[in-house]
């Protein structure tokens, strides 16, 4: 069995760890049939080269290939064991670092079992404040207009309409392309729609303000209209958000349309007894997504201000490996953002993001230390958050199963849902403050 001790200062938390003999063996034997599989040594022909030739031949690449595998293995297995929280990615001290007589990581003793020690610095003792009924401000949107922009959704995808040539009114439907800029005139990434088609009367067009609906309306096919759009801080797209975005619009078409009336027909039509069992469902639908936009939007706030009043000290190379995470998230290599003035700004942006997700994970763990007795998770915590991660399929309990096979994923597992719990704790605890809706905010579509 593996063996790990704690060796931490007052600065810095070690493990040293020593990993066994038969574990070493098994990941040998395991990479040395990897070889086996593709290699033929007269006069034993492919697949059939005995393996204990294998390892005698291949010695030193085959420790070269698995001790870094063990290494990770190991240190996530000690940090679990000795039940110490990691914080900082740990990172293998030089003494066990590649070195001129050894082409592996760690250090190889004459029993075969392999040592190596691991450290990262502790986090500094900072009292977390202002974290209780954090106060969050949530837009007052109005139901009865959403009802009825939502029936004007319906009875524009039930309209028939057709290319005129004139100038656009409140009624007619456009179709436009939008292009966005910066201060500087630098495109903004995902400030860019082809094709973008909205009725002006429906207000709010998608993540626009009123600005759209209402520059349009008196002006014809082939016109371009600028206007600026101020991005809230919890707008869904994450790079526009908080953002002000300078805008092109080009008019490409203007279709005049022939609705239906808004009556019980109509609301036969969908599917409903009459107009107003259409609006209680379209109400009903409304509370339920309501309901949901508000939950994110205290989620936000909370991460936002627990940060702010919080502002944690944050390493280099955490902060390096949770911006290239985010990036590869979004299908982007992190080293090549910096190539071009507007990708040079989602560098920035990530940047922000990854020391904003360091230092919040940093304050739940903390908040849970500090709070162990009223957050400790219990058996129902552990199989709710099972049941939202298993596979279809496979049952919660099938799920933690398979988790704890391998107690370095599991206990990164349950730190995960411990940091939810916490999270969900204080959107519970947060104090709503509702204020009136600008005319910029998106009202429903």
């Amino acid at each position: 069995m593996s063996k790990f001790e704690l060796r931490s200062d007052p600065t810095t938390h070690r493990i040293f760890a020593v990993v066994d003999s038969a574990e070493v063996n098994s990941a040998l034997e395991e990479a040395a049939r990897g070889i086996q599989a593709v290699m033929a040594m007269p006069p034993h022909p492919k697949g059939k080269v005995p393996l204990d030739i294998i390892m005698q031949k291949f010695a030193g690449q085959l420790r070269s290939g698995v001790t870094e595998k063990l290494v990770r293995k190991a240190t996530g297995e000690a940090v679990y064991s000795l039940g110490v929280r990691s914080g900082a990615e740990p990172q293998l001290d030089e003494e066990y670092k590649i070195r001129s007589d050894k082409r592996w990581l760690g250090r190889f003793n004459d029993d075969g079992s392999l040592e190596f020690s691991v450290s990262w610095p502790r986090p500094a003792e900072v009292e977390i404040s202002n974290y209780l009924g954090i106060e969050v401000e949530i837009p007052e949107s109005s139901r009865e207009d959403a009802i009825a922009n939502q029936l004007l959704v319906l009875q524009l995808q039930t309209s028939s309409n057709k290319l005129v040539d004139r100038a656009a009114n409140e009624q007619d439907v456009l179709v436009v392309d939008l292009i966005g800029q910066d201060e500087t005139g630098a495109p903004v990434h995902g400030a860019k729609f082809t094709d973008f088609v909205f009725r002006p009367k429906m207000k709010g067009a998608r993540q626009f303000g009123e600005q759209l609906s209402s520059i349009v309306v008196g002006h014809k096919a082939g016109d371009t209209l600028d206007f600026e759009e101020k991005f809230g801080d919890d707008h869904p797209d994450r790079y526009l958000r908080g953002r002000k975005v300078f805008f092109s619009c080009t008019i490409k078409e203007v279709r005049e349309s022939v609705v239906p009336e808004i009556d019980d027909e109509f609301a036969k039509a969908a599917g409903m007894k009459n107009l107003d069992d259409l609006k209680a469902a379209i109400g009903q639908e409304w509370d339920r997504r309501n309901e949901a936009t508000v939950q994110e939007q205290k989620r936000i706030q909370v991460r936002k201000k627990l940060v702010q009043f919080n502002p944690l000290p944050v390493a280099e190379a955490d902060l390096l490996a949770q911006c290239k995470d985010a990036a590869a998230h979004y299908g982007i290599k992190y080293e090549q953002l910096s190539e071009s003035p507007d990708t040079e700004k989602l560098s920035e942006l990530i940047k922000n993001d990854a020391r904003e997700v360091i230092v919040f994970n940093e304050l739940l763990d903390r908040i849970y230390d500090k709070h162990s007795g009223e957050l400790r998770l219990s058996e129902a915590d552990v199989l709710s958050y099972a049941a939202k991660e298993a596979q279809v399929g496979v049952s919660a309990e099938e799920e933690i199963a398979a988790k704890k096979s391998k107690p370095a994923a599991y206990a990164a597992w349950l730190q995960r849902t411990q940091r939810q719990k916490v999270a969900d704790w204080l959107v519970e605890k947060a104090v709503v403050v509702k204020v009136q809706a600008s005319t910029e905010e998106e009202k429903g579509t």
